[in-house]
């Protein structure tokens, strides 16, 4: 890239070192609503299974391949929108997938046959593809080194958080509505509410400074720090140096592929049984012999509040254990838990409770996850690396929703609580590469983070 240019560790102090700015809380809010909005109009799609199987008259299967296609929009949704992030900036990202989203979603609530809910729903996946690259770019690049790990494991708080209200309202129009056309119609349709309030947020929003110095636009850069987080903010000029684009440091290029890919495939794995409970988990309670109306109310619960405690748990150890042993404990406990729930399936509370278990702490190992791949890369790499991350969560929902849903309509219940815990074990074994490779990032400066 021609206008690129490598920026000196000593411009990005102000950031760095800050105890926290009005920008930095704007950059939560912002990647808040984003975040809720995501789930929101993913669950709420879950929530009304029932009502979609009986009314364009599909099988289980036949819907689990209406989710596969959301997570195959959204997994080519970040890859591009990841490119998009990182060429034309994080802003733009922001405001132009909210847009569509609202678009798709709205022609997804009045399909009137499989095809057309199939198409929106790749749609819909595509849009919202874009908000984890941007979002969390963003995020990253405003926070100061010692809050970083913790700010961006606030992402997977708002996620679930969307779902559980998702879960909430999809019982409420049941109550109402029954299992009817129009409790789909009216479910999906308020989904396009938190993208709404989310594009008024975002016309607001800030550029990141970070990309910007990247990009020679020096002058921008200074003013959003200055308007944001520091009235006396400066640079000395004459530490920039220009970076030849046939310039390419193959050292470099040889460890940045590995990491991704290993980010990637642990993202993945990590999810695979989570995702699954999230796209059709009505299946698998009906297979734990759980039906009726209440399953949205344990979903609400045992899923998507179980996603917030275990997400609100690593916001608060992360940087006081470091990344690895987060993920470690998460994904230890999880193990354990995942397996043992087939000897407690005759007992409805304790099936309960270990499934809350077991998605509490899964959601410590993901959210490092997606603290790693916002780290370790630099800025011009960023929305890739984290576009490449969200590619194994998105694939991981619809590929586990799928042949969860496969599994257990021949009744192989045993095989999606054994199977998917010991992919688990193979993820933290990539996750730990990861870590002897990068080592420790608590309060690393991106710059160290990059280059360690």
């Amino acid at each position: 890239m021609v206008n690129e240019v490598i920026v000196p560790q000593s411009a990005l102090d102000t950031i760095d070192n800050s105890k926290g700015s009005k920008a930095l809380y704007y950059m939560i809010a912002v990647v808040a609503v984003g975040a809720f909005a995501d789930f929101y109009a993913f669950v709420s799609y879950n929530a009304a299974a029932t009502a979609i199987i009986k009314n364009f008259h599909i099988s289980g299967v036949l819907f689990s391949e209406t989710v596969l296609a959301f997570s195959i929009g959204a997994v080519i949704g970040a890859v591009v929108w990841g490119y998009f992030t990182d060429i034309f900036g994080r802003r733009r990202a922001l405001v132009i997938d909210l847009i569509m989203m609202i678009i798709f979603i709205i022609g997804q609530a009045f399909s009137s046959n499989f095809t057309e809910l199939f198409v929106f729903r790749l749609l819909v996946g595509l849009a919202i593809g874009g908000d984890f690259p941007a979002a969390i770019s963003l995020l990253t690049e405003f926070s100061p080194k010692a809050k970083r790990g913790g700010l961006i494991s606030l992402f997977w708080i708002f996620l679930p958080f969307g779902g559980f209200v998702a879960w909430l309202m999809g019982y409420g129009l049941y109550l109402s509505l029954g299992f009817s056309l129009l409790e789909y119609k009216v479910l999906i349709i308020t989904g396009i509410i938190p993208p709404i309030i989310g594009l008024i947020v975002r016309l607001k929003v800030p550029e990141s400074p970070r990309w910007l110095l990247r990009r020679g636009k020096v002058n921008e850069a200074v003013e959003i720090v200055r308007r944001n987080i520091d009235p006396n903010f400066s640079i000395d000029l004459s530490s920039f140096q220009n970076r030849p684009p046939e310039v390419k440091n193959i050292k470099k290029s040889k460890v940045i592929i590995p990491l991704i890919l290993l980010i990637s495939i642990a993202a993945f794995l990590t999810n695979l049984l989570a995702g699954s409970e999230v796209g059709v988990s009505s299946i698998i309670y009906s297979a734990f012999g759980i039906v009726g109306v209440k399953t949205d109310l344990y979903s609400a619960v045992t899923i998507n509040l179980a996603f917030m405690i275990g997400a609100t748990i690593t916001y608060f150890v992360i940087e006081r254990i470091g990344r690895f042993k987060t993920a470690l404990i998460g994904a230890i406990i999880s193990v354990i838990f995942d397996v043992s729930i087939l000897g407690v399936t005759k007992y409805p509370d304790a099936l309960l409770a270990f499934i809350l278990i077991t998605n509490i702490s899964i959601n410590m190992f993901i959210p490092v996850v997606t603290v790693w791949s916002s780290e370790i890369f630099e800025t011009s790499l960023r929305g890739k690396s984290i576009g490449f991350q969200a590619v194994g969560n998105r694939l991981s929902t619809g590929v586990g929703s799928y042949i969860t849903a496969s599994l257990l309509s021949v009744g192989a219940l045993g095989a999606v609580f054994t199977v998917y815990p010991a992919l688990i074990v193979v993820a933290i074994i990539l996750g730990y590469i990861v870590y002897r490779m990068k080592g420790d990032l608590t309060n690393k400066t991106l710059y160290e983070a990059s280059r360690t």
